[in-house]
C-alpha cells in the first residue's frame, strides 16, 4: 500500500486491532474512499469553493446513460451533503423528483444509493411543505 488513509483499524482488512476478523464485513475500498473524500472536501472547503465546479460535471453525469456513471453521481451528490447540504437545498426541488425516480431503476445498486442520497437530505424534504 502506498497509501492508507489513518484510521484505528484497517479499512482494507476485516481484522480489528488484535488480528480478529470483524463481524461486519465492511472493507474499505476505493469507492467508499472517494466518497469519503468528497465530504471531507465538502466540509473543509465549503459549498462556495466546491459546488461551481462540482454541479456541471454532475448534471452530465446524472442524465448518463451508463448506469454506473449515473450511480457515482448520485453517490457524489449524497456524500457532499455534509459540507454543502444547506447549499444545495436550493437544487432539491429539482434533485428530489429525480432520485426518487432512481428508486424504481432496474440496477439494485443506483436504487440503493438513490435511497442513501435522499436519506442524507432527509431535513430538507421533511420541511416541504405538501403540494
Amino acid at each position: 500500500e502506498d497509501v492508507a488513509p489513518l484510521f484505528r483499524k484497517k479499512r482494507g482488512s476485516d481484522e480489528d486491532d488484535e488480528g480478529q476478523i470483524s463481524s461486519t464485513g465492511d472493507s474499505w475500498t476505493a469507492r467508499k474512499c472517494c466518497a469519503a473524500c468528497m465530504d471531507s472536501i465538502s466540509v473543509t472547503f465549503g459549498p462556495d469553493a466546491v459546488l461551481p465546479n462540482l454541479l456541471p460535471q454532475l448534471q452530465d453525469k446524472l442524465v448518463s446513460s451508463d448506469v454506473w456513471v449515473k450511480e457515482s453521481a448520485v453517490l457524489c451528490l449524497g456524500a457532499v451533503c455534509s459540507g454543502a447540504g444547506a447549499k444545495m437545498e436550493e437544487h432539491m426541488s429539482q434533485l428530489a423528483p429525480f432520485l426518487l425516480a432512481q428508486t424504481n431503476d432496474p440496477c439494485p445498486q443506483l436504487r440503493c444509493m438513490a435511497c442513501w442520497t435522499l436519506s442524507r437530505y432527509v431535513d430538507w424534504i421533511t420541511n416541504q411543505s405538501p403540494p
